[in-house]
């Protein structure tokens, strides 16, 4: 039952004295309360960075996850043609974009939370030894603030905080790290300098939630018949060979050791004595397990929203038909929940940001469109181009076409000649 108290709660966010969240409502203060029966605290983000390591469905879920959400990339549309160039240099036509992109989503989906840093062409403020001088409030002086975005770095999610102001908007990011010499610094920057990746969240969860979390009991269940059947393959998996001579005397021990240890899957015995032979396995009888693993394997695939062939890398969980219509409900997943998110994302924090800094309107930035999911790749359009048009050049000798017939034909279906 729900107790209704103040301090409920609390074990499902991670909160700092300054956080806050949209309208204060299951955010920050507002939410100091926890749930009486079968309490849970949330999952540590180096525990959340163990899992990923040690796992390797859950490695390989998690990285196709996050290709898949780049997918086959975007187009900006605008009709304001300054700002259409302006996003598309500091994005789809800037080095590293698309790989910071895959990554940044993919600290989203371990950790719940992808703070990417952007570089702007700052100009900033140095020390007589050259490190940059911070104002009274931890941040780096700037000479002069920066009209462009020159670049992307990829952070390390476990060292950023969000900092929340009372309505619900994050106004700087705190970055705590450890220095080679065991000294604690910090470092304070600028909304504009960090876009916040973030798929799923409760409410107004200022952390957001990854994957491994939302399956983590399954996962638990999967690692831990993983390391049983490791340790029965140590325990008992290794049948050895039992040689038992008839008659035997101290002095044949020798002699049936040296004929044993010569056995393997190819060996042919023989031998002028009387030898019984005797295969040493697993005694007794075994629970069947398979029933469970499949459960747990269907769990984490529902959880991943992946199909089971893809996420096991298994050919037998699914025939070829079904793993195509399984890909297919994937891509629909892939591009409501994932893409359009990304979408908000890119337009949003980076974009606004971008038309801001160079004094255009920002109230109607340019637009992210994805690519469809199910666009042939170059390769599977070159070979489709290649088989019609044979079939089309012999229905030209026989006169079912004519040429100009054929050429408009192979036009109209590979949309050649077709630019954006």
């Amino acid at each position: 039952m729900l107790e209704a108290t103040r301090e409920k709660l609390s074990n499902f966010i991670w909160r700092e004295k300054n956080e806050r969240g949209d309208s204060r409502i299951g955010g920050g203060e507002s939410s100091n309360f926890t749930i009486s029966d079968g309490e849970r605290g949330r999952v540590s983000l180096k525990d959340l960075e163990w899992y990923y390591w040690h796992f390797g469905p859950v490695f390989r879920g998690l990285n196709l996850k996050s290709a898949n959400i780049w997918g086959r990339g975007f187009k900006i549309k605008s009709e304001d043609e300054v700002a259409l160039e302006l996003c598309k240099k500091a994005t789809l036509e800037m080095p590293g974009f698309k790989q910071w992109f895959i990554n940044e989503s993919l600290h989203a989906l371990t950790y719940g939370k992808g703070p990417g840093e952007i570089i702007w062409d700052d100009i900033n403020k140095l020390d007589k030894d050259g490190n940059p001088v911070k104002d009274k409030d931890g941040f780096i002086i700037k000479i002069e603030e920066g009209k462009n975005i020159i670049g992307y770095t990829m952070t390390d999610p476990k060292t950023y905080k969000p900092i929340w102001d009372s309505q619900g908007y994050i106004t700087a990011w705190k970055q705590t790290i450890i220095t080679s010499t065991g000294t604690e610094e910090t470092a304070l920057h600028k909304a504009r300098k960090i876009c916040y990746f973030k798929y799923h969240q409760i409410a107004d969860n200022v952390m957001g939630i990854g994957l491994i979390e939302a399956n983590i009991d399954t996962i638990k269940g999967l690692l831990t018949a993983q390391k049983s059947s490791v340790s029965l393959l140590f325990r008992h998996g290794v049948p050895f060979v039992h040689v038992k001579k008839d008659g035997a005397v101290a002095k044949d021990v020798p002699k049936l050791s040296k004929i044993g240890a010569g056995f393997s899957s190819k060996t042919h015995l023989a031998s002028s004595e009387k030898i019984n032979i005797e295969l040493i396995g697993v005694k007794g009888k075994s629970v069947d397990v398979e029933p469970h693993l499949n459960e747990l394997q269907d769990n984490l695939s529902g959880g991943f929203g992946m199909p089971k062939a893809k996420l096991f890398a298994s050919g037998e969980t699914v025939n070829r038909a079904t793993l195509q219509e399984l890909t297919a409900g994937e891509a629909i997943e892939i591009k409501t929940i994932y893409q359009e998110t990304a979408s908000d994302i890119i337009e949003n924090q980076i974009f606004v940001p971008l038309l801001k800094a160079n004094g255009l309107d920002y109230t109607n930035p340019p637009q992210v469109i994805w690519n469809p999911l199910s666009e042939l790749g170059e390769k599977d359009v070159l070979d489709n181009l290649k088989i019609f048009s044979e079939s089309i050049a012999k229905l030209v000798q026989v006169q079912v076409y004519s040429p100009a017939e054929a050429k408009k034909m192979v036009e109209t279906k590979f949309k050649l000649g077709e630019s954006e």
